[in-house]
């Protein structure tokens, strides 16, 4: 069979073209460059959520505590101190292996007492080749959103770890480790209910970050994050002034994979 070659012809229109009647031929429209004009009927998350792309994690069961640190929580950056981390088990060597785009993270503080004498809620995210594994983590399969999809079969390249109990240790970070994210969920005291919710890419919101001295929700940008084949993104979570009392939470976990 001999080479063809298929010429598709645009039209360049940055304005908005007239509308034509239905069941008509058109030209497509393109920009000066010949990149053509896309048109997402779902502009939102949608479109991944139909396709079985989209997953979510959460605690197993709700209203259940999840306890960060034993006896207090951590009240300082340590690159070896783990709050959370989202995996890619898929095998590096696999040419079909799916990335892992982190989506989002949401934690509602419940139960027990509020960590005491904190001054502010910081966070990091490092990304780093392989899994800096410990067996303190406990994982949890994620769940597609989709309903078409079969829950039993299913199996999302993407694993939330998160930790609780006494403050775990992980591996240190290797050299090919990136800090891609810093910043704070909050700028003072936790309250118990506090929602923080941290958001990757976000652009069509403004942050609403700072500090009440009420009960609030807390939703802070981060970069859009994505996690390789056999890759690790760890999520580290102190609070500055900290000595008493753990972190008592819930979460979810969005991400969704391509």
């Amino acid at each position: 069979m001999s080479n063809q070659r298929v010429l598709t012809r645009h039209q360049v229109s940055r304005v908005k073209p007239t509308l034509t009647p239905q069941n008509t031929d058109v030209d497509s429209r393109c920009m000066g460059d010949g990149a053509a004009f896309v048109q997402n009927l779902m502009s939102t998350k949608h479109s991944l959520v139909d396709e079985g792309s989209y997953f979510v994690t959460t605690n197993p069961i709700p209203q259940t505590v999840l306890a960060y640190g034993s006896a207090g929580t951590q009240a300082a950056f340590s690159d070896t101190v783990p709050f959370m981390q989202l995996i890619n088990t898929a095998g590096p060597q696999d040419a079909n292996a799916p990335i892992v785009f982190f989506d989002y993270l949401k934690l509602l503080q419940i139960g027990g007492t509020a960590p005491a004498t904190t001054t502010s809620v910081g966070y990091a995210i490092k990304v780093d080749n392989g899994f800096r594994a410990s067996t303190a983590g406990t994982p949890v399969v994620a769940v597609p959103v989709c309903p078409n999809q079969q829950l039993a079969t299913v199996a999302p390249a993407g694993r939330v770890i998160y930790f609780t109990g006494a403050v775990a240790t992980i591996p240190a970070a290797s050299a090919a480790a990136r800090l891609v994210s810093r910043g704070q969920l909050k700028g003072g005291p936790t309250l118990v209910l506090d929602e923080y919710c941290l958001a990757s890419g976000m652009v069509d919101s403004p942050a609403n970050g700072g500090y009440l001295t009420t009960v609030a929700t807390y939703t802070t940008r981060c970069p859009p994050i994505a996690v390789g084949p056999g890759q690790s993104m760890t999520i580290h979570l102190f609070f500055p002034g900290g000595a008493t009392n753990p972190f008592s939470y819930e979460f979810e976990l969005g991400h969704f994979e391509r």
